[in-house]
């Protein structure tokens, strides 16, 4: 037996001569490669005893019969080329695996980051929304309240006195902003303030049973100089009664116009046999009514007065109604019962 350089048998040496005859009679061939000395298979080709061609490569049945190759190396045959073509693929298994580990890592990324862009969305809407509110909120409240520039809430204001009887009064001075004196010359004719708007209504007749005259006496005096149709007059009485048998309610009632400014009203009027009423009330409620019995008389007796009411609505265009009544007739047959009506003036408050 010849020994080989590595101690091997001559069967090893032989056997590689023989692969090495015989792959160039059956198509098998060596060739440098990257990887070292290899052998390769024709198409269709055939490798040596020991060898089968595998995807163009003669690859050794097992590891350990690879046969030794020029300078000592050794053919892992049972290894095949990846860099070549028919490779197996191992290496390129977990290329792709990571590949798809950061696709997924990039997918739930994605899946995060929409997640938390709807959430801040959903966080801003709600704050929006509730800004919204509060600001809307807000804009109710304020309008609600009383605006502070504007000043305080108007609210109606209504009181009275009475005082006793008169001796002479100046209607020029005491209605500034109105007037009226009713009956005279005559029943039916009356006298008021010129050169300004009607404040003080005439009088109408309330509670019915009655009868109207002209009252010429029992009552102080009147002057003025900026009438009509009268332009001016002293020393004059005038007036209407009304000459009731019911036992009470009846009278005359007028009306004066009222805003949010504070006026003061005087009503001269007076009463025979019996006990009087005036009752004052503003249309917008804003003020509780004022009402006065004070003016009591004894039968077959009577008064004047003078009824001075300061007044102001809580809004513009409003009115206050002034009704004076007959509240308790001690004369319902004889000389009757009676109320007077002489005048009104109508002046600002001070």
């Amino acid at each position: 037996m010849i020994a080989s350089p590595d101690g091997g048998s001559v069967q090893r040496v032989l056997a590689v001569a023989v692969m090495v005859l015989a792959g160039g009679a059956a198509g098998c061939r060596l060739r440098a490669d990257y990887a070292g000395t290899r052998y390769q298979c024709a198409s269709g080709g055939a490798c040596p005893p020991g060898f089968t061609c595998v995807a163009g490569h003669c690859e050794s049945a097992t590891r350990d019969s690879a046969p030794a190759l020029e300078g000592g190396g050794r053919q892992d045959a049972d290894v095949p080329d990846r860099g070549e073509p028919g490779g197996d693929g191992a290496d390129a298994a977990p290329a792709d695996a990571a590949l798809q580990e950061d696709a997924a890592l990039q997918e739930d990324a994605a899946v995060q980051e929409d997640a938390t862009l709807q959430e801040d969305a959903a966080v801003q809407e709600d704050a929006t929304l509730q800004e919204d509110a509060a600001v809307q909120e807000d804009a109710a409240l304020q309008e609600d309240a009383p605006r502070q520039e504007d000043g305080p809430v108007a609210s109606g204001s209504l009181e009275g006195v009475r005082y006793g009887s008169w001796a002479q009064v100046n209607l020029t001075l005491e209605g500034t902003l109105d007037w009226v004196h009713w009956a005279w010359p005559s029943f039916g004719e009356n006298n008021r303030k010129v050169g300004v708007g009607e404040q003080i209504s005439g009088y109408v007749e309330v509670g019915g049973g009655a009868t109207l005259y002209e009252l010429n006496c029992c009552a102080g005096t009147f002057s003025w100089t900026d009438g009509t149709p009268t332009a001016s007059a002293s020393g004059v009485i005038g007036g209407v009664l009304v000459d009731t048998a019911w036992p009470s309610g009846s009278g005359v009632q007028l009306t004066v116009a009222a805003d949010t400014t504070p006026k003061v009203l005087k009503v001269y009027v007076g009463a025979f046999c019996g006990r009087a009423k005036l009752e004052a009330v503003l249309s917008d409620g804003s003020a509780p009514p004022f009402v006065d019995t004070s003016l009591d008389l004894p039968a077959n007796e009577g008064a004047s007065a003078i009824y001075a009411l300061t007044f102001n609505a809580a809004a513009d265009a409003q009115t206050l109604t002034v009704t004076f009544t007959l509240d308790l007739n001690l004369c319902t047959t004889g000389d009757l019962g009676e109320v007077w009506l002489l005048a009104a003036t109508l002046r600002p408050a001070a």
